[in-house]
This record gives C-alpha cells, sequence and structure tokens, in this order.
C-alpha cells in the first residue's frame, strides 16, 4: 500500500470547536500527533522509499538542479502564455526548520514575478485568493516563488494563476 506522510492546517470551524471544548480539542490534537509520530516512525521501516513518504524529506534533500528544472519548466509556461510578466529564475536559498535544524540554509532556486499594474503585495494577495491559494514570499520589490517548496506538477498551477493575472491592454 503507499503511504504519504503530510501535515495538514486546521480550518476556522475547528478552531471555534477548540474554542468551546479545550479538553476535547487538546484530545484530538495529541492523538493526531501521535498518530503522525507513528505512521513518520513506521517509514523509516523502508529506507529505500523513504524520500517518496516524507515529502519534507524529499524537499529538504533534493539537488538544487533538479529545483531548478521546475522553476524552469514554469518560467517557460509563464513567458509563453502571459509574455507580458516580468519573469527570472535566480538563485535562492531555502532554509530548513527551526528548532531541531536551526536556520540550516539549503541552495535552491526561485522564480520572481513582477507584474505591470499590481504591487508585489497586491500580486501575492491575488495569488493567496486564488484556487488553489498560492503563497509567495516577496523580496527586492518582487513576487518569489522557492521551487523547493513547490511539489512535482504543482507549478502547472502557478503558471495557471499568473496567466489570470496577467495585465489587461
Amino acid at each position: 500500500s503507499e503511504m504519504c506522510i503530510r501535515d495538514s492546517c486546521a480550518a476556522q470551524p475547528s478552531h471555534d470547536w477548540a474554542a468551546r471544548s479545550p479538553v476535547t480539542d487538546f484530545t484530538v490534537n495529541a492523538n493526531g500527533t501521535l498518530a503522525l509520530l507513528e505512521a513518520t516512525l513506521k517509514a523509516y521501516q523502508y529506507p529505500d522509499k523513504l524520500k517518496e513518504i516524507l515529502p519534507t524529506l524529499r524537499a529538504i534533500t533534493e539537488p538544487a538542479e533538479s529545483v531548478r528544472k521546475r522553476a524552469l519548466a514554469c518560467y517557460e509556461i509563464v513567458r509563453r502564455d502571459a509574455p507580458e510578466l516580468e519573469v527570472e529564475v535566480v538563485p535562492s536559498s531555502a532554509q530548513a526548520g527551526s528548532g531541531a535544524l536551526p536556520a540550516q540554509e539549503i541552495p535552491s532556486f526561485a522564480m520572481t514575478v513582477q507584474h505591470a499594474t499590481l504591487s508585489p503585495d497586491e500580486l501575492a494577495r491575488e495569488l493567496r485568493l486564488s484556487e488553489p491559494p498560492i503563497f509567495t514570499q516577496i523580496h527586492e520589490n518582487r513576487v518569489l516563488f522557492d521551487f523547493r517548496t513547490v511539489l512535482q506538477g504543482e507549478h502547472l498551477q502557478i503558471a495557471a494563476a499568473l496567466e489570470k493575472l496577467r495585465p489587461q491592454d
């Protein structure tokens, strides 16, 4: 059977429920945390498949050249479908975690985007409101997509969202 461990974020209704029943909320979260820890521990029974099972481990250990290729694939689509946007692929660095691995920099590649009529803050907001939501960084007055955090195939969603936001004549 296939196994993939991916964490998720709770939506507002669960936060409202937690406020009404904090003990139950703690129990649910504690059990969920234990289930994730158990699944992670079980994943280590298959060392040759760890990178398939644990997306975070895959992202941390992926060669920079592979990240660059994904960024370039998105760049090519955006250049073709939204030539009015100013895009560039640039070397960058990602950081792994905090706590156990504070500020460990990992070589990466990013695609930067500048829009003719939207400020970087406005473009980032529009991307967060897109479906699916896309979260970016703003660096040196440009929107930045760090492709170490973009899973295989997600570059198509980024390109489609940018194409919808292209400046209109």
